[in-house]
């Protein structure tokens, strides 16, 4: 602040004081008075500095902190939203593996029992190829004829009409249950009794047919 020191006043009464201070020429409401107590004598006028500017320069800088204030909360508050964000990402993300881990155990659960179905199923076709090899050695060494292949069918040849039903009616007498082919199911002259193996038969199943072909063979006269 600036101080001026004044003359003392000549004993006008106060507007004498009042025409000294606005003798200083400062702005209404903008000079300070230094008064004697005793005879009110006036010592000193007190000049503030622009005090509308200073207290311009402290809305300023009030609303300045304000802003700066109001801007870190914002940034708090993004930066909480980000982690909150991320958060919830993250479980989801989580919660995603987790799902294919199950969906992908399930697929191995299923593929495992694929892979057992198919070796119980070779083990049910090397099965069915020993009762398909068992019964057609067997038919021959009985000295009847099928028709060579690898099939689980096998045809025994009789040729004619007549031994295919004298075959199948001598079969069904021994408990086997057959119907013979014959023109014009098949070709003339290829007459025949059709067999067919299951991987369901036992190989002592087999044995109890080859030795039904075989008396019903030497039955009709065949063997």
């Amino acid at each position: 602040m600036h101080l001026e020191q004044l003359p003392a006043a000549s004993g006008q009464g106060d507007g004498a004081i009042d025409h000294d201070v606005a003798a200083v020429g400062e702005p209404e409401g903008m000079v300070g008075i230094l008064l004697d107590e005793e005879n009110g004598q006036l010592l000193a006028s007190v000049q503030f500095a622009d005090r509308r500017e200073d207290l311009a320069h402290d809305e300023r800088g009030e609303t300045e902190r304000g802003l700066v204030e109001e801007q870190e909360a914002r940034a708090r508050h993004q930066r909480a939203g980000d982690r909150q964000h991320l958060l919830l990402a993250a479980r989801e993300r989580a919660a995603a593996l987790v799902d294919a881990f199950l969906q992908a155990r399930e697929k191995a659960k299923d593929a495992l029992a694929i892979l057992s179905e198919m070796l119980e199923a070779d083990d049910r076709r090397t099965h069915l190829m020993r009762l398909v090899n068992r019964f057609r050695s067997g038919i021959e060494e009985a000295g009847l004829e099928t028709l060579p292949g690898p099939t689980p069918i096998i045809p025994v040849m009789l040729h004619e009409a007549q031994r295919a039903q004298a075959m199948a009616a001598a079969l069904d007498e021994r408990g086997v249950y057959v119907a013979g082919f014959f023109y014009p199911v098949v070709p003339k002259g290829k007459a025949r009794i059709r067999t067919q193996m299951s991987a369901a038969l036992s190989e002592g199943d087999i044995d109890v047919a080859v030795r039904a072909f075989t008396d019903a063979g030497r039955a009709i006269g065949l063997i």
